[in-house]
């Protein structure tokens, strides 16, 4: 299983910058190719519409979320914390050093290197 961040989704949708459409592109064939899943904490599906809305009309934004979404397994925050642990434990990886901060009004992902 693999998390994508919502840019790579965008990128592979979008032609931007043909360097990260076509890298976005080969790494969706791969992952398909191999049959990893893709996971995504439910503040993606937020994030996805949001970008959407601003590059196509709402209809068609409607018609890329829904078809994105239902090949998505979501979790939750918490379950995609206990998913980070157990990898860390299991192959001895620091994560980045992820740290997750949330309340009831956003969630922030910060990287300490």
């Amino acid at each position: 299983m693999i998390v994508l961040d919502t840019s790579v989704f965008i990128d592979a949708l979008f032609r931007f910058d043909e360097q990260r459409s076509r890298l976005a592109g080969d790494l969706f064939r791969v992952t398909q190719n191999i049959g990893i899943s893709i996971i995504e904490p439910e503040v993606f599906k937020i994030e996805l519409i949001g970008q959407l809305v601003r590059k196509t009309e709402k209809r068609e934004a409607f018609e890329i979320y829904n078809a994105i979404v239902n090949k998505i397994e979501f979790v939750t925050i918490e379950k995609l914390r206990e998913i980070a642990f157990s990898v860390c434990i299991r192959y001895g990886l620091s994560c980045n050093r992820f740290l997750f901060h949330s309340n009831s009004q956003n969630i922030k992902h910060r990287s300490y290197n």
